[in-house]
Formats: structure tokens, sequence, C-alpha cells
């Protein structure tokens, strides 16, 4: 308990609105899919909340532009209206090369961009604007084109797939391994990922665990079915 009490405190305290956004979600659905089986998770959660708040606030005195930096990412509606102005002009890039995009070079994407707004504006984007779409779907779409955006959102269906596949709302006895693993992919991967172009959770990783979790199961249930030497 005392672990997750730190690492979630860690997340509110570095990131900003995206990381939020991915924490809650993984809360939310264990919340829902442990309410029936165990009270553990609620117990964590109410013992921890303190604990969180009490060391937030700490790290907010003693570290006072942090405090600054979370309201400025937050609260100021001008970031909120930059993002939406880059995701605006990264679209209408990504109409020049649609079907292809253009490349995998973040640095030759942030350069283009530059040198739109130029053209449009009469000079390059002050330091304050974003430079980079802070959304994965439209990088995507920006860098692989349309055939890099839809293997994206198979991606996500394949998870969301995978979600209601277990049953979720009816608590169905699933490994806890195959939830985290789960959870983790789609708070990363669908949620954060809408409001920043990069994910802090390898992948490859996670599908990794999500298919070994899915076999062991599998393999029990048989193992149920069809005990050792009894097989048909």
């Amino acid at each position: 308990q005392l672990a997750a009490a730190g690492e979630i405190s860690a997340i509110l305290l570095v990131g900003v609105r995206g990381g939020w956004l991915a924490l809650f979600t993984v809360l939310f659905l264990w919340g829902l899919a442990l309410r029936k089986r165990s009270w553990s998770f609620y117990s964590t959660i109410k013992k921890a909340t303190p604990f969180v708040l009490l060391l937030a606030i700490l790290a907010f005195f003693v570290f006072p532009a942090n405090y600054y930096f979370l309201k400025k990412h937050t609260f100021q509606k001008i970031q909120i209206s930059l993002r939406f102005e880059a995701w605006k002009n990264f679209i209408r890039l990504s109409m020049n090369d649609i079907l292809f995009g253009h490349g995998l070079d973040d640095n030759a994407m942030s350069e283009n961009y530059r040198d739109s707004f130029r053209q449009v504006h009469g000079e390059f984007p002050p330091p304050e604007k974003p430079t980079s779409p802070h959304n994965q779907y439209i990088k995507f779409l920006y860098q692989q084109g349309v055939p890099g955006l839809l293997v994206y959102l198979m991606l996500s269906v394949l998870l969301v797939r995978n979600l209601l596949q277990v049953n979720i709302l009816q608590g169905s006895n699933y490994s806890f391994m195959f939830l985290a693993a789960l959870s983790a992919a789609i708070g990363e991967y669908l949620v954060r990922c809408f409001f920043e172009d990069r994910s802090l959770i390898p992948l490859g990783i996670l599908v990794g665990l999500i298919l070994a979790s899915k076999n062991t199961e599998r393999t029990e249930h048989d193992n149920t079915i069809h005990p050792a030497g009894n097989t048909p």
C-alpha cells in the first residue's frame, strides 16, 4: 500500500493533465473490477489519500516552482488554446501526404511545422507555442499517414475488446496481472496519448504481459476441464 501511494504521488507531482487522466482511468477500471471481489483496493485508496495529499503539500512547499509549473499547464486557458491550435495545424499539414505520411523524424516534423507557421504568420512560432502535436493519434496521421493511424486504432480496438471480454462489470475471475497490464495499456495508449505524443510505458512490455496472462488463464482453464490423465 505504501508503494502504491508513493507511485500515485509521483504521477500527481510530475505529471500534468494527460498523466492524471491515465492514472484515474486505471484506478477507475480497477475499482469496477474489484468491487465484487475484494475490499483491499478501496482500503488502499482510503489509506493512501491522506498520505498523497500530505506529500503533495510538502512537495509544493519545498519545490514551489513545481507548483507554478503544474498550475500553468493545468489551469491556464492559453495552454489549452495553444494545444488545440497545434492539433489543427498538424491535421492541415497531414493532408499534404495523407496516404504515406511524412516520415518518423521528430526533428523534421518540428522544422516543417515551424516553416509552415512562418509562411502563414510571417514569423516563426514563439517559444510558448508547441511545435509537436502533443497527440499520438495526430502524430501517427502526420508521420505515417492513414495506414499508420489505422493500425494504431486497430490496436486500441483490440485493447477495449479484451477489456470487454473479461466482463469487468460482472467481476469475472481473471488474473490481477491481466487487469494490471490491460488497464495500464488503456490508460497510457488510449487516454494519455490523446494529450501527449509519447508514452512512458513501453507498449511491447504491456502487450507481452497481456498475452502471457491470457495464455496462463487459458492453460489453467483447460486443465480444469480436462485434468491430467482424463483428457479424451
